[in-house]
């Protein structure tokens, strides 16, 4: 970079950059699909598992995309019964509603069972804490990602934990700017990483924080896709990353 950034705050997405909740998410996915089976053995148990997977997708970008939007208005329980009740009626299940009802309970009481921190993620925060002041920014249900933090001991490191229960989420601006309000810093002396370049990069570029896109699994980044101020593929790169960012270093 040609000019020097005063970095006070660093910012970080909470699933898929702290915590691996994808694989913990899917195995919850199977493991209600499995109980389900239980009640409906007529039902094709890889043909639920992908009718979740379609329906989850379509659902949260209608909530992304919704005007106003829908953050803050909803109940983390209802959008996931939601999501069942639609996979239930794509595959045939008449009686959807009293299934998804069980099957909500039993899914979400495993998602609030967390999910682990990457190997690189304790390590980067223990360098980091006494040089910045930290924070998060998760879309989601408050307390199911507070749950996340607390199974993954992350709390300690952390000064606030700004979800979209305040009534905004990514990409949108108004979360960003509440996260630096509570923290008392300005976006443009903020950095914020996260692993989606359209949720998180774009969302950051858009509220004038510097991004950093964490692609740990080595994706490509299309020509529509936003663009980041800086790559790295592991939370080990970060420290010096910001060193350079913060002096204006190439």
């Amino acid at each position: 970079m040609s000019t020097m950034v005063a970095i006070r705050a660093i910012f970080f997405d909470l699933d898929g950059t702290l915590v691996d909740g994808s694989a913990t998410w899917r195995a919850a996915v199977t493991e209600t699909v499995h109980v389900i089976l239980e009640n409906c053995i007529e039902i094709d148990p890889g043909a639920l598992e992908d009718a979740y997977y379609e329906v989850a997708s379509q659902v949260w970008e209608s909530v992304r995309t919704a005007s106003p939007p829908a953050w803050g208005s909803m109940e983390a329980e209802a959008i996931v019964s939601e999501v069942w009740t639609k996979a239930l009626r794509r595959v045939g299940q008449s009686s959807e509603e009293t299934v998804a009802q069980a099957a909500t309970a039993y899914y979400t009481a495993l998602r609030r069972l967390g999910a682990p921190p990457y190997d690189d993620v304790l390590d980067c925060l223990t360098c980091l804490r006494d040089i910045y002041r930290l924070g998060i920014i998760t879309n989601g249900n408050a307390a199911i990602q507070q749950s996340k933090m607390d199974l993954a001991r992350l709390n300690p490191y952390f000064e606030s934990t700004t979800t979209s229960d305040i009534g905004s989420g990514k990409p949108h601006r108004e979360i960003f700017e509440y996260a630096a309000a509570t923290m008392g810093v300005q976006l443009a002396e903020s950095v914020y990483i996260g692993d989606s370049l359209e949720w998180d990069v774009g969302g950051a570029n858009g509220a004038g924080m510097l991004s950093v896109w964490l692609n740990r699994r080595g994706a490509v980044r299309k020509s529509s896709d936003p663009i980041p101020d800086v790559v790295i593929h592991s939370l080990a790169e970060l420290p010096s990353c910001l060193g350079q960012m913060r002096d204006g270093e190439e």
